[in-house]
């Protein structure tokens, strides 16, 4: 998590104002951090690990899903213009993640 919210503030600023206390701090006080367990190599590799693996099987499932309308969507996306495909590839693998953590929270339960 860290990575992305220091990734949206250099995009959205330009840069990195923020000290490395400070955002580690933001999200501990938001409880996206356990204190203790942010310091551990082998957390990190984990947690890492896991989030390439979602990526990597939401970027297929997208893939999947998406290549029997392939034609029907370039028409869509170029008619929308560049930011309009911004939002809709966003939009689209914001879905599939949401939906791919949905099955995982099912299997573990």
């Amino acid at each position: 998590m860290r990575g992305l919210v220091e990734a949206i503030i250099r995009h959205e600023l330009g840069g990195m104002p923020y000290a490395p206390e400070t955002i580690a701090e933001g999200l501990r006080m938001a409880g996206l951090v356990q204190p203790g367990l942010a310091h551990s190599g082998t957390v990190r590799a984990a947690a890492s690990s896991v989030v390439a693996d979602v990526t990597a099987a939401a970027v297929v499932d997208a893939v999947t899903t998406l290549a029997p309308h392939a034609e029907g969507l370039a028409a869509v996306l170029r008619a929308l213009g560049p930011w309009g495909v911004a939002a809709a590839v966003i939009g689209v693998a914001a879905w599939t993640i949401h939906q791919r953590l949905q099955r995982q929270r099912e299997v573990t339960r």
